[in-house]
């Protein structure tokens, strides 16, 4: 296995664990719903994204997904990641979910990076 391919393979499990793992998880529990609801989101907004971010990450884990699957996971978790900056930034204030976002955002965009870049070679 080359460099490339280690690096997307790594940023690409990061995404899929505290994406779609950690949505399975926590993306229907009471905790999820009290927060949806102190942001001022409806509960089934809340269950919407859950069910999206488990999809795109099974879409970015499994290498036979077609490429507009991919393409429309990175898109959907590029939203994501900047309405959830937004929110925390205009709604709690708190700055230390916005750079968690800014963070995910930067290991998301390598992985679409070197997702490209593998494709290329192939």
């Amino acid at each position: 296995m080359n460099k490339d391919a280690i690096i997307f393979w790594i940023t690409t499990g990061i995404i899929f664990v505290l994406e779609g793992v950690m949505s399975a998880i926590y993306g229907f529990s009471d905790t999820s719903r009290t927060a949806m609801a102190e942001l001022g989101y409806p509960v089934f907004f809340g269950y919407s994204v859950a069910i999206a971010k488990i999809l795109g990450s099974i879409a970015l884990v499994v290498p036979q997904a077609p490429h507009w699957s991919k393409e429309w996971a990175y898109a959907g978790f590029t939203y994501v990641f900047i309405f959830a900056a937004l929110t925390h930034i205009f709604i709690t204030g708190t700055m230390s979910f916005v750079v968690m976002c800014v963070v995910l955002f930067a290991i998301l965009f390598t992985s679409r990076f070197y997702y490209y870049k593998r494709k290329a070679k192939n």
